[in-house]
């Protein structure tokens, strides 16, 4: 088991500039990166993450969740004092491709420099602080009805008895992640990696403005923050004060509904689902 701790002067470069991406070579479709069998070292692909994300990072190799995420935890510490965020990820090719600039031009203008990303990474921030995370909310679950009809949405059943979950992230994995990085992004808000790792836009899934204004509402509501970016279809995020009441658990279920169609948690109930949310430390969303 090797760790490899990597703040290379180009991260540091890229930091300077706010992050950016290296562009698309010409002439070149999609996909970008061929997958292939992880050997030693890093990956083209999470180069290219980590060149976009444009921050100090450290880098692991065939370590397990559980070696990653306590020192996550230290750097969460670390970064309360100095200022920044951290955040894990675990790359593939595709939220390489997803992290091209060429691509975020394509579907939200961003501009294709580095100052033309931070700029598009300022105004999306401020955007998202002025929302109103409960018309996000209504507005997709109408959305939802439209698309799918009132009859597909799950019906309201009765609440159960559940043991909260009481899990870290990562700490289900029982093999050894082949290749993960601790990115330290400068913001003290962890709502806002939504916006510094702007995945998302597809099918069901709520595109970066989205989803940082459900992130901000998570977190003044709950102390929850994005902890793991997995892939380009998949966050875990963790709180400190999960909901207790009926009540509480009942509107959490409803705004995880909508904010994520496909949990499989809803396929019994909203009140089914609400009751495992109760006490409950760590959030998974996934999207297909």
């Amino acid at each position: 088991m090797h760790r490899k701790i990597l703040a290379g002067a180009l991260a540091l470069a890229l930091l300077a500039l706010s992050g950016c991406a290296a562009p698309r070579p010409a002439n070149t479709d999609y996909p970008l990166y061929e997958p292939e069998t992880k050997g030693p070292g890093m990956t083209d692909y999470c180069k290219a993450i980590v060149d976009f994300l444009g921050c100090e990072y450290e880098y692991f190799e065939f370590t397990m969740g559980d070696e990653i995420y306590a020192r996550y935890e230290a750097l969460a510490a670390q970064g309360r004092d100095e200022g920044f965020t951290p955040l894990i990820v675990i790359p593939t090719d595709t939220l390489a491709e997803t992290f091209d600039v060429e691509f975020l031009d394509e579907i939200y203008s961003t501009g294709t420099t580095p100052e033309a990303l931070a700029a598009w990474r300022e105004r999306t921030i401020a955007e998202a602080a002025r929302a109103d995370a409960s018309a996000f909310f209504q507005a997709e679950q109408e959305r939802l009805e439209r698309v799918y009809g009132k009859r597909s949405m799950p019906s309201l059943g009765s609440f159960a008895p559940a043991q909260p979950d009481r899990g870290k992230p990562l700490s289900g994995s029982v093999r050894p992640e082949e290749e993960a990085v601790i990115v330290k992004i400068p913001t003290r808000n962890p709502w806002e990696l939504a916006i510094w790792a702007p995945m998302g836009g597809f099918n069901d899934c709520p595109e970066p403005l989205d989803m940082a204004v459900a992130f901000r509402h998570w977190q003044e509501q709950y102390g929850a923050v994005p902890v793991v970016l997995q892939g380009h279809d998949s966050w875990e995020l963790e709180l400190t004060r999960p909901p207790q009441s009926d009540a509480d658990c009942e509107t959490l279920a409803r705004e995880h509904m909508v904010f994520c169609f496909d949990l499989a948690g809803f396929a019994d109930s909203i009140r089914a689902y609400a009751s495992t949310l109760r006490g409950t430390t760590a959030w998974g969303f996934w999207w297909d």
